[in-house]
């Protein structure tokens, strides 16, 4: 698989009601959820409506909820919009059943302002009804220039001393993905993308040069990357694995049983078969449990190795090297 060659990623988001770029997204707060609501342009300004009607910008279809709470969902039960003035973003609750925003009811055809990031709960707070917006046109702080074009960061996963992993949406397609940043310690400063050492960044490299050749269902696939030439800030996108890793899952769980395990275990299997079967082989060198996520919540869950490194450059450096079999 190769790095994208996108060279205007605003350009290239995909089209929306006659708009190519949308002003912001809601997700689905369901951990299967791997792709946003794109929100587009309409012939009445940038509005979008939620409810259970048809046709509205996001459809709640009587699958995703249990029915008990699915005849509360008004046809169209609140209206975003997005002021083409001042570019702030407002929720206007259109049902007498509840609306709420971070755990706030906004009251019957009352309007109050919600920002990147604020959770939409339908009905009542902490509903499974609920969404997140996402605003198009924010800026996370101190990242790669090319990263705030392509994606917009929902949130931060994980943050070592080296780098950390965000949630992301991929602009062109709104594909939910998993984004790894690091930057140089040579850069010095406060960075939110913490700093590593050149053994580090030639980890990252290395890294990147080994995923963008693999394709395993088993395998957590690279879906982007890109390094600022002026400051040598990198990210790598990845696939997300949203049901955590497997070390978690034997935390909660105490055990898995005969059948999971050896469900888990032809999977690994497969997927080392296919590194070592590489030429020159690829060796993971840190196989355990942290490393191996998982698809979803699912008993029966697909699992995905992950890629991470030794403690003396990043966590989340990667530790599958290119290179002949050793004793390490």
């Amino acid at each position: 698989m190769s790095t994208s060659t996108v060279s205007n990623p605003e350009s290239a988001t995909s089209s929306i009601n006659g708009n190519r770029t949308p002003w912001g997204w809601l997700v689905w707060n369901d951990p299967k959820w791997k792709v946003g609501f794109a929100l587009g342009t309409t012939e009445i300004g940038n509005v979008a409506t939620i409810g259970r009607g048809l046709f509205c910008t996001v459809s709640v279809q009587p699958t995703l909820v249990e029915n008990a709470l699915f005849e509360r969902i008004s046809r169209q039960h609140c209206t975003l919009e997005k002021s083409m003035e001042d570019g702030k973003v407002t929720i206007v609750n259109n049902s007498q059943n509840g609306t709420f925003v971070n755990g706030e009811r906004v009251n019957y055809l009352r309007t109050r302002p919600i920002n990147h990031g604020s959770v939409v709960a339908l009905c009542y707070a902490g509903s499974p009804a609920s969404f997140t917006f996402y605003d198009n046109y924010h800026r996370f702080s101190d990242v790669n220039f090319v990263l705030n074009n392509r994606y917009v960061v929902m949130d931060v996963l994980a943050k070592g001393s080296f780098g950390q992993v965000c949630r992301a949406i991929r602009k062109h397609d709104h594909t939910i993905v998993a984004v790894k940043t690091v930057t140089p310690a040579t850069l010095g400063g406060t960075f939110t993308t913490t700093s590593v050492g050149p053994g580090g960044l030639e980890a990252l490299r290395n890294e990147i040069q080994i995923l963008s050749t693999t394709d395993h269902p088993c395998i957590i696939k690279m879906v982007d990357s890109s390094s600022d030439v002026t400051t040598s800030k990198m990210f790598l996108a990845l696939e997300l694995a949203n049901g955590g890793d497997l070390q978690q899952r034997l935390h909660d769980v105490g055990y898995l049983s005969e059948p999971v395990s050896r469900f888990v275990f032809v999977q690994l299997v497969s997927a080392i078969k296919y590194c070592h079967g590489r030429s020159p082989p690829i060796v993971h060198r840190d196989l355990n449990p942290a490393n191996i996520l998982l698809v979803n919540a699912d008993e029966f869950a697909r699992v995905k190795i992950a890629a991470k490194s030794s403690a003396t450059e990043s966590r989340f450096m990667l530790k599958m090297n290119a290179s002949t079999y050793n004793s390490d």
